[in-house]
């Protein structure tokens, strides 16, 4: 039973953002564009509202808050790790991300029961 709380709660919204992410790579007919061999810009906005860090504090709403401009990504609050253009969330809570991440990697991977929003 458990499991499949994980499963509805973790997996389907990661396969909505790799979905989320490989379209972003096609044009309005469908096409893809061209010179798209390791990724594509996206608007973080677009991809997740959930995203988080290994910072020490948290927003004022409670959530985590991760910023990327370009090659930067700036991060406050607990929950995840940044290396290079992958962040990588690793504990369960509410995360918002704002900006946009070039050719970058969104993951989730959460050992416990819980949810990511």
């Amino acid at each position: 039973m458990k499991k499949n709380r994980i499963r509805k709660k973790v997996v389907l919204p990661c396969i909505g953002i790799g979905m989320m992410l490989a379209l972003s790579a096609c044009d309005a007919s469908g096409q893809m564009l061209g010179n798209t061999t390791t990724g594509s810009a996206i608007t973080a906005s677009k991809v997740a509202d959930s995203l988080a860090s290994g910072s020490t504090t948290t927003t004022e709403n409670g959530k985590t808050s991760i910023t990327v401009s370009g090659d930067n990504i700036s991060i406050k609050g607990n929950g995840a790790t940044s290396t290079g253009k992958t962040i990588t969330i690793s504990e369960a809570g509410s995360y918002q991300l704002s900006g946009s991440l070039e050719e970058g990697q969104i993951k989730i991977k959460i050992n416990t029961d819980g949810e990511v929003k």
